[in-house]
C-alpha cells in the first residue's frame, strides 16, 4: 500500500526527480531577459483555486515559491525564471532552477518557504491539509492546483491560472495556442496510421517485480490517447498495480518504460530476469521503448514533448509537424 501510495505521487508530478535536464529553454518560454515586467497586467487579481478556494493578490506576483516541479516548469514556460525564488530539491527543469533555494522536497518546511518572503505559492492538492494552511496562516497567498491532471486541457487550464496570477496573461494563452494547435497536428498525423496498424502499448512505471502503470484517467493516458497508441491498462484508474501474468495476457505489442536518465540498462535488465514479462514478444522481439520520465511524468507544458517522444518511438514511420514542443 505504502508503495502504491508513493508511486501515485511520483506520478502526480510531486517529486518526481528520476531524468536529467534537457538543455534549452522550455516550449514557448520567453527568451533571457524578457521577463521585465513590460507586458504584465498591472491589475488586482482574484481567482479560484483547485479547492474552491479564492485567492487574492494586491498585484501580479513576483516572488513565487513553487512546491511541484511541474508547476516550476510552468511559471518558467509562461514567465521565465526569473518569478522563481524557492523550489523544491526534486526541481529539474529549466537548469537554471537547480541555483534556487529549495523549501523541501514531498515534506515542504513552511518556515523555509516563509523566510523566501514570497508573494505567492503555487501548491499541489497533496499540500492542502498539511503545508497549505500553515502557510495561510503566515499571511502567505497559496494558489493550489489539481496535480493529477487527466487531459491536455487540464494542463492547459493550469498554464492559463499561473499566467493569470503573474499578470502574464497573453503569454500564456499564446503558449496554450502553441501547445493545443501542436498536440491537434500530431492527432491528425497518427489518424493516417491505418487501423490494423494501430498499435496496443503497456506502460511500465517502475521495474520488476513491481509492475505500476497508467490507466486511462491520467495524463499519460492522455498522451497515449493523442498518440494514436491503445493503452493496455486504458479502463483502469489512476496508477494501479497489475501482475506480470496480466500483462503477459494482455501481450503489448509495445513495451513504454518510463525511466531517469542512465536507467534505461537497469531496468530492461530486470526485464529479462522477470520469469513473466520476459516471455512477452515486445521483450523478445525488442520492441520494448524508452520514455523520458521527467517529460512524460509531469503535467506541464513539456507534456507535448513527451507525446512527441512517444509517436516517434511507437510509430516512427509518422511524420511528426514540427513546431513547440519537441520539433
Amino acid at each position: 500500500m505504502r508503495r502504491a501510495w508513493a508511486l501515485a505521487l511520483l506520478f502526480g508530478a510531486l517529486w518526481l526527480c528520476l531524468g536529467g535536464c534537457q538543455n534549452g529553454p522550455s516550449p514557448g518560454a520567453p527568451p533571457k531577459g524578457a521577463d521585465d515586467g513590460a507586458d504584465r497586467e498591472a491589475a488586482a487579481i482574484r481567482l479560484v483555486d483547485a479547492t474552491g478556494a479564492e485567492v487574492a493578490l494586491p498585484a501580479p506576483a513576483r516572488r513565487v515559491v513553487t512546491l511541484l516541479p511541474s508547476l516550476t516548469e510552468t511559471v518558467a514556460a509562461v514567465a521565465g525564471v526569473g518569478p522563481l525564488v524557492g523550489v523544491t530539491a526534486n526541481d529539474t527543469y529549466p537548469p537554471e532552477v537547480r541555483t534556487l533555494p529549495t523549501v523541501g522536497d514531498m515534506a515542504v518546511d513552511p518556515e523555509r518557504v516563509a523566510a523566501l518572503r514570497p508573494d505567492l505559492v503555487l501548491a499541489g492538492r497533496f499540500h492542502g491539509t498539511t503545508v497549505v494552511p500553515a502557510l495561510r496562516r503566515l499571511g502567505i497567498p497559496v494558489f493550489v492546483e489539481e496535480e493529477n491532471a487527466r487531459t491536455f486541457d487540464d494542463v492547459y487550464r493550469t498554464i492559463r491560472n499561473v499566467a493569470a496570477l503573474l499578470g502574464e496573461g497573453k503569454r500564456g494563452e499564446a503558449l496554450v495556442a502553441r501547445l493545443s494547435s501542436r498536440v491537434q497536428a500530431i492527432e491528425k498525423a497518427v489518424r493516417a496510421v491505418p487501423e490494423a496498424e494501430r498499435k496496443t502499448a503497456f506502460v511500465l512505471l517502475s521495474p520488476p517485480p513491481d509492475v505500476y502503470t497508467a490507466g486511462g484517467d491520467t495524463f499519460i493516458g492522455a498522451v497515449l490517447r493523442a498518440a494514436g497508441v491503445m493503452n493496455v491498462a486504458e479502463a483502469a484508474e489512476g496508477w494501479p498495480l497489475w501482475s506480470a501474468e496480466d500483462v503477459v495476457r494482455a501481450d503489448p505489442d509495445v513495451l513504454l518504460l518510463v525511466v531517469g536518465e542512465g536507467e534505461a540498462k537497469r531496468w530492461i535488465e530486470a526485464l529479462r530476469r522477470s520469469p513473466g514479462l520476459s516471455t512477452l514478444r515486445a521483450v523478445r522481439e525488442s520492441r520494448v521503448v524508452t520514455i523520458d520520465a521527467d517529460r512524460i511524468s509531469r503535467p506541464g507544458p513539456r507534456l507535448v514533448e513527451a507525446l512527441v517522444e512517444v509517436v516517434r518511438a511507437v510509430y516512427p514511420d509518422v511524420v511528426v509537424p514540427e513546431g513547440v514542443g519537441g520539433g
